[in-house]
């Protein structure tokens, strides 16, 4: 037995070695993968909501046509939510960089769940509006009325538009 024993040693202890050493390599190399695979998901993830973004911020069309876009969402986005407008301004809208930024000046009033519903469908609106100024004041003309006076932004990027101006 003690032969035996030392005959497989000697001529399987090398292959032996080595079967678990690639074992060893072939576990590490599968971790490796398996990370590898992992960080190309959410590369895929990270690419698909750029992409989302991306359309979500692509001018449509001319200057007059994405602010109409704008004081479209917006009048849906009173109508919705229950405020009164009493006035609703567009500005000029202003280049920065490859970008062009399209400002309108809102004059609301309601009930302050209702403007709070308002500010919050801006927030999450999807055509990536963001409040640039917000000037609140409580009117004595009933309970829980407020004024404000905000002033929202929407950017827009195209070579289309850009063109157009250079």
């Amino acid at each position: 037995m003690l032969s035996a024993a030392v005959i497989f040693l000697l001529f399987f202890s090398g292959p032996l070695r080595t079967c678990l050493g690639l074992n060893a390599k072939l576990a590490l190399t599968k971790d490796k993968l398996l990370v590898m695979e992992e960080a190309l998901y959410r590369r895929d993830q990270v690419e698909a909501l750029c992409k989302e973004y991306e359309e979500r911020i692509l001018a449509t069309g001319t200057d007059a046509e994405e602010l109409g876009f704008l004081l479209k969402e917006l009048e849906s986005l009173t109508r919705t939510r229950n405020v009164q407008v009493k006035s609703i301004r567009p500005l000029p809208s202003q280049w920065i960089g490859s970008y062009r930024k399209f400002l309108v000046l809102l004059e609301v009033e309601g009930r302050v769940h209702n403007m709070f519903e308002l500010l919050h469908s801006i927030n999450t609106s999807s055509k990536i509006l963001t409040v640039e100024s917000l000037k609140i004041q409580a009117l004595r003309t009933g309970p829980n009325l407020i004024s404000a006076n905000i002033l929202i932004s929407r950017t827009s990027a195209g070579s289309d538009l850009q063109q157009q101006y250079q």
